[in-house]
């Protein structure tokens, strides 16, 4: 069997038990008596070298072995989870992550890196000294008693003598020095189910998938009727590193208990599994999900086109037509919940680089989080995570000051950054706030004259709400030195730039010496967006109404011209206008009309009016990819199927601006 096969799986869940023991020592760290965090540490990595070392990843497997040793002694109170402790455990995760991102191939220097750690790990269980109690030793069982099949188990073998049938108990002992427990065990009980219906194993199947049994299990089996036990012998026998494999029938003494030892993590789980539990969760390929979305998108198409030349022709037709629209919609609606994954996937890693920015700047941050269960599109999820990323670094590095500074302006020396996210109609609202220096508009306004990025007159007519958003311009940054965190001049102006290629958008609020908050709103779906359809140059085009503030009439005597461009004054604002048509290369309109439609969109920090020949009405669009061929094409974001099968490009409003033809 080629295990490469299964390495997306494998990553998968390797990303996740990664989550899981960031989590568990970051709370190991802030409470070092709960042993819950331990445990839950100790399985994830114990699980993960189990998969390592079924899929020949030998780096990944030998490194999570000596972490597991390491949590092992923890466990058995051989020594106290200190910080120093916490360092080298946290050292040793940040090296298993680098190995898994290439699992099957590692440089030299990576390699002595796992060899120095695992050094010092083994080094340091010689060494340490324990300053709180020791086990003299561990005991062999858990001191957990025998346990004894529940009265469901009891009552499905009643039901199965009753049919006439009799189980078998299946006896394994594995070799003294086996090296995959787990592997085995898997590979037995495979083979069990080919051959028959497991009731019941002994341990249960959690604890051998986590090898929390010494070197026997049993297991409760319905063999099929044309299967001889003295045949499944022989075959079990032929499986790696089983020593010993019996079938006797089963007898209503059998309790399953004496040849099993229990692991003391595991002091009162449940003795075994029923096989025939149902499965809450399935794993699917995400390009599958992106298919049924695609094919679902396509009904809705076939839909719209349907009832458009249908409609009319009968009352049964059209009750059938109604009946198609509501299962379809119903369909739409199921399959983009299917895209849906909670915000935690991503708010989840950020724990572990605060604490890790925190240490290296000598601050101390409490990092808030709130609403990580707020769901939201797998792709716009992708994407989230290095804008958020800067946004917080700059919080940490920027925004929150030193604890002397912080104690004599009369603060909590300890700061507070907080990351938020909840729904907001049909957005995902995204905040992330610090309670640090904020933002100086003085300072701010020096730092672009000196960059050459405003002049003195732009300086001298911004209000401070103008000033702050200079932040976002290319090249600017108030910091003096270069860091590894942030003062690169780079990275406000990225982080917009990411948001508006999702059809979102960023604000920011700031008192001086007390806050800074972002705002980020953003589509809960990239599959499938509300836009307001416009008409020019004979085709129909496609704008977000994320981006949309009003759409207006306005007559050729309200123009007025600013700088020798056309503006209009719509409640005390000065906005340019811009007729799209012209921005997408098809050049102005010639003919004179006395009333024109415009749109009014905010993007980038400013406002403009996109002045078009018809407003058509709002409508929710399936967005389709252009190809790759198309994606050179400025202003131009997607395209999407209308319902009589043409094709309506969806116009990217920031594109346009940076592009020059578009700004002021």
């Amino acid at each position: 069997m080629d295990m490469l096969a299964y390495a997306d799986l494998f990553q998968a869940e390797a990303g996740e038990y990664m989550h899981t023991l960031n989590r568990c020592l970051l709370s190991m760290e802030k409470d070092p008596h709960n042993s819950e965090n331990l445990l839950e540490a100790f399985r994830a990595v114990h699980s993960l070298k189990g998969m390592a070392g079924a899929m020949g990843y030998k780096q990944v497997a030998d490194l999570a072995h000596g972490l597991e040793n390491f949590l092992e002694d923890l466990k058995a109170k051989l020594f106290f989870p200190s910080a120093e402790v916490l360092d080298l455990v946290f050292e040793a995760v940040d090296l298993l992550q680098i190995s898994l991102n290439n699992p099957q191939e590692s440089s030299i220097k990576e390699q002595q890196k796992v060899q120095r750690i695992l050094l010092n790990i083994k080094s340091f269980q010689q060494v340490i000294t324990d300053p709180g109690p020791v086990l003299s030793h561990k005991p062999e069982n858990g001191g957990l008693p025998a346990p004894v099949l529940s009265e469901m188990e009891r009552e499905l073998i009643r039901q199965i003598r009753r049919r006439g049938e009799s189980p078998s108990l299946v006896r394994v002992t594995l070799r003294q020095d086996t090296a995959m427990k787990s592997v085995r065990s898997y590979m037995v009980l495979r083979a069990l189910e080919e051959r028959g219906e497991i009731i019941c194993t002994m341990p249960s199947r959690k604890d051998l998938d986590e090898e929390n049994f010494n070197n026997q299990f049993q297991v409760c089996l319905l063999l099929n009727g044309e299967v001889k036990p003295e045949q499944l012998e022989k075959m079990l026998l032929k499986v790696s590193d089983v020593e010993q494999a019996t079938i006797a029938p089963w007898a209503e003494s059998d309790s399953l208990e004496k040849p099993v030892e229990f692991s003391p993590a595991e002091q009162g789980a449940a003795g075994y599994t029923v096989s025939s539990a149902a499965e809450k969760m399935v794993r699917v390929e995400t390009q599958k999900l992106d298919d049924l979305v695609n094919l679902v998108g396509e009904m809705v198409v076939a839909r719209t086109h349907i009832n458009k030349i249908g409609r009319g022709y009968s009352e049964e037709l059209d009750n059938i037509l109604d009946r198609i629209k509501r299962v379809i919609t119903s369909l739409q609606d199921t399959a983009m919940k299917l895209r849906m994954v909670p915000i935690k996937q991503v708010f989840d890693r950020f724990p572990r680089m605060m604490r890790d920015i925190c240490r290296d700047k000598n601050k101390e941050v409490r990092l808030l989080i709130s609403g990580e269960h707020t769901e939201l599109d797998r792709s716009i999820i992708n994407q989230l995570p290095d804008p958020l990323v800067h946004l917080l670094r700059n919080a940490a590095d920027h925004g929150i000051e030193r604890p002397e500074l912080r104690l004599a302006a009369g603060k909590d020396p300890v700061g507070t950054v907080l990351l938020k996210a909840r729904h907001e109609g049909n957005q995902m609202v995204i905040v992330v706030e610090d309670n640090g220096a904020g933002i100086d508009p003085d300072i701010v306004r020096k730092k672009a004259l000196e960059k050459g990025i405003i002049s003195e007159d732009d300086a001298a007519r911004m209000s401070e709400k103008d000033v702050i958003q200079l932040i976002f311009r290319s090249g600017f940054s108030t910091s003096d030195q270069v860091t590894d965190v942030s003062g690169r001049g780079v990275g406000m102006d990225v982080v917009r730039k990411s948001i508006e290629e999702l059809h979102g958008s960023i604000d920011v609020e700031s008192k001086p010496g007390e806050m800074t908050r972002f705002v980020l709103r953003l589509p809960l779906t990239l599959a499938i967006i509300k836009s307001l359809m416009v008409r020019t140059s004979g085709q129909i085009y496609a704008i977000p109404l994320e981006l949309v503030r009003c759409n207006v009439y306005l007559k050729t005597g309200d123009l007025k011209t600013v700088c020798g461009h056309p503006a209009v004054n719509l409640r005390g604002e000065v906005i340019p206008l811009y007729e799209l048509s012209d921005l997408l290369g098809f050049g102005r309109r010639k003919e004179n009309v006395e009333e024109m439609s415009v749109v009014i969109v905010d993007t980038g920090g400013k406002t403009k009016g996109l002045i078009v020949d018809e407003l058509i009405g709002q409508q929710e669009i399936l967005i389709k990819s252009i190809g790759a061929f198309c994606h050179s094409l400025q202003g131009i974001a997607g395209a999407t199927v209308l319902g009589d099968g043409s094709i309506s490009l969806i116009v990217d409003v920031a594109a346009l601006t940076e592009n020059g033809r578009v700004g002021h």
